[in-house]
């Protein structure tokens, strides 16, 4: 059960980083036919989904990082991490 819990988190992360990275390409694509405006948006468009997708990435890795078994010798980070 724990291998399909780790497959449905990874399918998630998967779409989390190229569903921002699509959108924001299509919208870009789509601002350049629809307005007539240059192959710079396009490049816009890549950069802020590259951002979007990288942003989601990091945020998945701490949650991920968050939910891994805490060590015994470590210290609590906080007042209400404690074990």
């Amino acid at each position: 059960m724990k291998y399909l819990k780790d497959l449905v988190w990874l399918t998630q992360l998967g779409l989390s980083v190229i569903t921002p990275l699509l959108l924001f390409l299509l919208g870009a694509v789509w601002l350049q036919d629809r307005f007539g405006l240059g192959v710079w948006v396009l490049f816009l468009g890549i950069a802020f989904g590259l951002y979007s997708s990288y942003s989601s990435a990091r945020a998945f890795a701490r949650y991920w990082k968050s939910r891994q078994p805490k060590e015994k010798g470590d210290p609590p980070v906080n007042f209400r991490e404690h074990d």
